[in-house]
């Protein structure tokens, strides 16, 4: 099953206060709600996902996911410019397969857009 996610919101700033956000990312992630992703080595732990950062022009945040086996994907953040203030947007693109196409469909991605929601509500307040 492909899977393409994303979160986008206007945000009532420049594109560089947008960026400036991701130098702390406990004032992005809504802790008191979800639980933090934990290091692990170099990489980083959500429930049952591995995350693994990577570089990815014209993104401040980017990873791929390198578990589980059955969940092949990419996540990452965009900042663009716009009218009115800059787009902060977030996108997971990749392939759940097997016996993973139902935990992603019913339960992670329902717990994702939750996240997602969220860490758009913390950047529009830290911005405010």
């Amino acid at each position: 099953m492909k899977v393409d996610n994303v979160h986008e919101r206007l945000l009532p700033a420049a594109p560089e206060a947008v960026t400036a956000l991701f130098a702390d990312l406990d004032r992005l992630w809504p802790t008191l709600a979800f639980p933090a992703p934990e290091p692990e080595g170099d990489l980083l732990r959500l429930g049952a996902m591995l995350w693994q950062p990577v570089e990815r022009a014209g993104s401040p945040l980017a990873y791929e996911i390198v578990e589980p086996e059955e969940f092949r994907a990419s996540h990452w953040f965009e900042i663009n410019g716009s009218e009115g203030g800059t787009v902060l947007r977030h996108t997971v693109r990749g392939e759940a397969v097997g016996a993973f196409e139902p935990v992603w469909r019913d339960r992670i991605e329902p717990l994702h857009d939750a996240y997602m929601e969220a860490v758009l509500d913390r950047a529009q307040e830290a911005l405010a």
